[in-house]
């Protein structure tokens, strides 16, 4: 298949198209077309959630952005970026202990700084 009749190029606008509404705070439109994208490209699921929930945010509804990360999670539970962003949801929606789960998921994981003699060595 030649890249201009990828659906990967078609689902990669949509997708763009939908970031730059709701950068322009046109949320309805672009949330509008993170619908569309999931029904006609379901492989971009992931990212088109991710920006469905970014778009939550930005309302002040991160109950939304984490139910959206959490269904997207759910697909893919490999995704470290993915995982992230929910832990970020879940913790802002006052989620704390279920915002560790994700993180653990994916193996990221909080290791505490040592400064040695002066501050000349750290160990992380």
């Amino acid at each position: 298949m030649t890249p201009e009749r990828s659906p990967y190029r078609n689902a990669d606008t949509l997708l763009a198209q939908a970031k730059h509404l709701g950068s322009a705070g046109q949320a309805p439109r672009a949330e509008s077309l993170c619908l569309q994208l999931l029904d006609q490209h379901p492989g971009h699921a992931a990212a088109t959630l991710m920006a469905a929930a970014q778009l939550s945010t930005t309302r002040g509804d991160l109950d939304r952005a984490a139910t959206l990360l959490l269904g997207a999670f759910g697909r893919h539970p490999e995704n470290t970026e993915l995982a992230i962003q929910l832990a970020l949801a879940l913790a802002a929606s006052g989620r704390l202990q279920a915002a560790v789960t994700p993180l653990r998921t994916v193996g990221v994981t909080h290791r505490r700084c040592t400064v040695g003699d002066r501050g000349r060595d750290t160990h992380c």
